[in-house]
């Protein structure tokens, strides 16, 4: 698992730059150019993890073997665990992009569903291919791929509708009329309370 951190790390530094240069062209009202910034965005990450699913998948026995030296045994499971979950990089990459975009564009709940749906399919997953199907911890291993594929689907597919597209400069203005209404409405209130 420490090694998976260290593979999430470049993921979320993309995940934020993105959504740096997302939100700058929304606010500007370049829906096109913040559109194909994602998926640039998604292809660098996808490519960067790749790479890293590469040197882990291929030299899992030796990346294991720091975490735990001289143990036989440890090695074993932990290279073949390590095989597994290093196949899910590329996509947690893509995935994080896409989230990340979400948020930028102030769909923070779409984010936080999607997110939870993930967990919910994992679980159900790990679930299924571990009992159900008795493939023990390698099924609970190969819940990681499964999931994160069935996911990164969803996530696509909501990007592509470009639904999240919004103006945000719209957005912000018409949530402080919203907020100045709400503000003279209490300030009446609190005089008529007085008043009476």
């Amino acid at each position: 698992m420490r090694i998976f951190s260290f593979a999430i790390i470049p993921s979320m530094g993309f995940s934020l730059a993105i959504s740096v240069l997302v939100g700058q062209s929304l606010g500007a009202n370049h829906f096109k150019k913040a559109h194909q910034i994602a998926k640039k965005g998604m292809q660098i990450s996808f490519l960067v993890l790749s790479f890293l699913t590469f040197i882990s998948f291929f030299w899992a026995h030796f990346w294991v073997g720091i975490f735990a030296p001289n143990e036989k045994e440890v090695i074993e499971k932990g290279t073949e665990f390590l095989k597994f979950l290093s196949l899910n990089f590329g996509i947690i990459g893509i995935q994080m992009i896409i989230l990340g975009t979400f948020r930028s564009a102030g769909k923070t709940s779409l984010a936080m569903s999607l997110a939870f749906f993930q967990v919910i399919i994992l679980v159900l997953t790990a679930f299924f291919l571990a009992f159900t199907l008795k493939l023990k911890e390698k099924g609970v291993w190969a819940s990681y791929l499964v999931a994160n594929l069935i996911s990164l689907s969803l996530n696509f597919f909501i990007f592509q509708q470009r639904n999240w597209q919004v103006n945000l400069t719209k957005l912000k203005a018409s949530k402080g009329g919203a907020i100045a209404e709400n503000k003279n409405r209490n300030q009446s209130d609190q005089q008529d309370f007085i008043k009476n």
